[in-house]
């Protein structure tokens, strides 16, 4: 495995390449797809967009830049592309497609790339097929700012409402999601009322009233005049527990907007009816700083000698918070990794399971880690 640069191809130097994981921040350059087809006909190519950025060894940059599979790894894959603009309903449809492949064999993993809107629908279908036995690791397709919208793509085909999914039916993995340098606050509430993504009531109380009083009012012009919220929002996202698995950790919910005429909060992330949630709070030193500790974390629980590439997926709410630093969290990477081959997108999401979980969710302002093992 190694990482590519598409603005720099040498065909000559890729043996027998099976598959090529992209991440880019501009729509895919149809005549370098075409050059690689041209001379590797069967290779596999899919990927998606990145907001502000790629991570990868020579730094934070804009791009496109993919992880190449040459047959030597020794993993085997397939991948669909599910389209879901014709309908509203992601979740059967997903288990219907999906269904072809529980008849054959189970996958090692499923590593998804959906657009923003139908991630917690496509979990629930993935679900309804596998369970959670199978493990899902994911990112939500980036928005970067030269781009007219997120997208998703596989060899010829590209969406801007669907996923990319593809099964891993060989290969040794570790992968897990992990909060990003946050810290749980005492301010602790139940949610009374809740539709979607929309947070109507905490305690009974309108959900902007009650996260006014917990920031201790740092965002009370906003609320007060209703409509989106600042990037700073991002450093006091919501957390909740799952009933299950409490001593995992938490999944984090980044509170985006509020409704001035009835008091209810928008999240990127979905927190149903009776959940418990908490505030959780971080600094921009903290986001950087954790980004090792995420690592180390990870490694810790594999033959670090063993480890022949990295995924990453890094949340873009806490990339437009610390835009300016991103280089440094790059570097942090690099060095947690070394020399291995790492290649990291910045995304509206991620999904997965905390470290020891055992069950797949859909979260924000959170960081992604896949470990391919040899």
């Amino acid at each position: 495995m190694k990482v590519i640069d598409l603005a720099q191809l040498d065909l000559d130097t890729w043996n027998t390449p099976k598959a090529l994981l992209i991440y880019a921040t501009q729509q895919p350059d149809k005549p370098v797809l075409d050059a690689i087809w041209q001379r590797f006909p069967d290779i596999k190519i899919l990927g998606m967009s990145s907001s502000h950025g790629i991570f990868q060894a020579s730094g934070f940059s804009r791009g496109a830049y993919g992880l190449l599979f040459e047959a030597e790894d020794g993993i085997v894959s397939r991948s669909m592309l599910i389209d879901l603009t014709d309908t509203d309903d992601a979740r059967s449809l997903v288990a219907q497609k999906l269904e072809a492949w529980r008849s054959e064999r189970k996958p090692a993993k499923l590593f998804i790339m959906p657009t923003a809107g139908p991630e917690e629908r496509i979990i629930e279908g993935i679900r309804d097929v596998f369970s959670d036995d199978v493990h899902i690791f994911g990112g939500t397709a980036g928005q970067d700012k030269f781009l007219d919208c997120a997208y998703v793509f596989l060899n010829g085909a590209q969406t801007s409402k669907g996923l990319v999914v593809t099964e891993l039916i060989t290969g040794s993995f570790f992968c897990m999601v992990t909060c990003g340098g946050y810290l749980a606050t005492p301010r602790l509430g139940t949610v009374t009322d809740a539709h979607g993504r929309t947070i109507k009531t905490i305690n009974g109380l309108p959900a902007a009233q009650v996260y006014n009083d917990w920031t201790d009012g740092r965002f009370a012009n906003y609320i007060r005049r209703g409509g989106d919220l600042p990037r700073s929002a991002g450093l006091y996202p919501f957390g909740r527990t799952i009933a299950s698995e409490p001593e995992c950790g938490y999944w984090l919910s980044h509170p985006f907007r509020t409704d001035a005429r009835n008091g209810a909060i928008q999240t990127f992330s979905e927190i149903p009816e009776g959940a418990e949630i908490r505030l959780m709070r971080a600094t921009e030193t903290a986001l950087i700083d954790h980004i090792r500790t995420a690592v180390e974390t990870c490694i810790k629980n594999v033959d670090a000698n063993a480890i022949a590439a990295a995924m990453i997926m890094y949340c873009s709410g806490c990339a437009s918070i610390i835009t300016e630093n991103m280089p440094v969290v790059c570097q942090e990477f690099l060095k947690a990794f070394g020399a291995t081959p790492f290649l990291g997108c910045v995304t509206l999401g991620e999904q997965g399971r905390l470290l020891n979980a055992h069950h797949n969710y859909h979260g924000n302002m959170m960081i992604g880690i896949n470990l391919i093992m040899r």
